[in-house]
């Protein structure tokens, strides 16, 4: 047996008959209904998680005297976590610049590349605008 969700999804009546007593109102049922029809889990925090994992192992595991060093890759990791919970759909440019940035962070620690450079400096300054400031950005072109 399926009952319509409000966007027109079908949900197991069977499922939601085991969450709820026999004393349960229908508003009660309705909430359920439209919480588990509204409920994704979307590619972009998948990915945004993933890069902040990795940003919390390479912490751990990084030398102490690595260039960008573990702190900052734990905070980088912490602003990859706050973007990964947000339940609102992000711009690719945001995701890739994510990725960039905590990939960066790790072959800096890895000493693979030298961040000291002018060039992964300024890559570096124009993804943290990208991945911080970004909606403001697409706000002042509309």
């Amino acid at each position: 047996m399926r009952a319509l969700a409000p966007e027109g999804r079908a949900v197991s009546v069977q499922l939601l008959a085991c969450l709820f007593s026999s004393t349960t109102t229908f508003e009660e049922v309705q909430f359920a209904v439209q919480f588990y029809s509204e409920m994704k889990i979307r590619a972009q925090n998948a990915v945004l998680g993933l890069a902040a994992v990795l940003c919390f192992v390479d912490a751990f595991v990084a030398p102490k005297e690595s260039d960008p060093g573990p702190a900052l890759t734990a905070v980088m990791g912490i602003l990859l976590v706050r973007r990964a919970i947000i339940v609102t759909p992000q711009s690719p440019v945001v995701i890739f610049a994510g990725c960039v940035l905590a990939g960066l962070m790790v072959v800096g620690n890895l000493s693979f590349v030298n961040l000291n450079r002018p060039i992964w400096m300024g890559l570096i300054l124009i993804l943290f605008v990208c991945y911080g400031l970004w909606e403001r950005i697409e706000k002042l072109w509309s």
